[in-house]
């Protein structure tokens, strides 16, 4: 869990840096625990490491919504240097 809390958080101090003051956290391991027992995060993996995370979440009827989109650098680096 402290992988993918770790991950959300980098991601966000990243992007949102302008938002973030001091030692602000996105989100932390009980909000992550909890939304991985609600089933509303998405997990992707490669060799054992989490390559990327989001929170998927109805937003009306028909309509979903996602956030915490996050990804891990390592793992897009290598996979964009593969060859086709």
């Amino acid at each position: 869990m402290p992988q993918i809390v770790n991950l959300i958080n980098v991601a966000y101090h990243w992007s949102e840096a302008e938002l973030w003051v001091g030692h602000k956290e996105l989100t932390n391991a009980l909000e992550i625990h909890a939304l991985l027992e609600s089933g509303v995060i998405i997990l992707t993996f490669h060799d054992n490491d989490v390559a990327g995370v989001t929170k998927i979440e109805k937003m009306a009827p028909y309509v979903g919504g996602c956030s915490m989109l996050s990804a891990n650098p390592t793992v897009l680096a290598a996979a964009s240097a593969r060859p086709s």
